[in-house]
């Protein structure tokens, strides 16, 4: 048996007329194009697969300082507003240890806020970024007692951002302090970071020449999407932390 396969161009001209072959034949090509075919798709969607896909970035990915996306501290995308969350953080006094200086605050869990609702009124504290308008080298800090870890960033120009990370109740626990935990000792986490010399303010360090203790803060969860930004005042009870020996 045979068939009559005729081949026409866009235009409608025939390419080839009258080609006959067997049915044995036209089952043999079919097979062929088939496998053509799928080795075809097979590459695309390779080449698709190298593309680069764009995604929204997640929340603990932006929380990296960029000022020319987010103008204002702690220059990150996350819930600012302090509406949303009672973490606070009041400056506490200066200490010494081992001949330098530390800056003494107090995280807690402000009762009497009435929050707005929504996530951040449940955050934890996962570490507390500090708006100052200077770095300097060989900056430390101890965290309930513990040494922690420090890091810089550059904020907006003339500002740079100083961050207290992977806060945790013990050096053995995880990063991260619920609020219980916080009010289970005395509704106060005592944290210190080193100033650059002995005469230094908190406010000096913040561009505020007319406080010694006002510095803007924000406190971030471990989600990094809530980030409550406030400015510490000594308005409560003063706390002498541990002395540890710093790092």
């Amino acid at each position: 048996r045979r068939f009559t396969l005729v081949i026409q161009a866009a235009d409608g001209a025939a390419l080839c007329a009258c080609l006959s072959v067997r049915a044995d034949l036209m089952a043999m090509m079919a097979a062929v194009l088939f496998v053509l075919a799928s080795t075809v798709l097979l590459q695309l969607a390779s080449v698709d697969a190298k593309r680069p896909v764009t995604v929204r970035r997640s929340v603990q990915q932006d929380s990296a300082v960029n000022p020319s996306l987010y103008p204002t501290f702690p220059w990150c995308e996350c819930q600012k507003s302090n509406n949303y969350s009672p973490m606070r953080l009041v400056f506490a006094n200066y200490q010494m240890f081992e001949s330098r200086r530390y800056a003494c605050f107090r995280v807690l869990v402000d009762a009497s806020v009435n929050v707005l609702g929504g996530p951040c009124a449940t955050q934890d504290l996962y570490k507390v970024e500090f708006d100052v308008s200077e770095r300097w080298s060989g900056a430390g800090t101890i965290v309930n007692g513990v040494p922690a870890s420090i890091s810089w960033a550059t904020g907006a120009p003339g500002h740079f951002v100083l961050k207290l990370t992977g806060l945790s109740l013990t050096p053995n626990s995880a990063p991260g302090v619920t609020q219980a935990q916080i009010q289970a000792q005395g509704n106060n986490f005592p944290i210190c970071f080193s100033l650059p010399n002995t005469t230094v303010t908190v406010g000096a360090l913040a561009g505020n020449v007319g406080s010694s203790s006002t510095i803007q803060y924000s406190i971030f969860n471990t989600a990094r999407d809530c980030c409550p930004v406030g400015s510490t005042q000594s308005v409560l009870p003063r706390y002498n932390p541990p002395s540890p020996s710093p790092p």
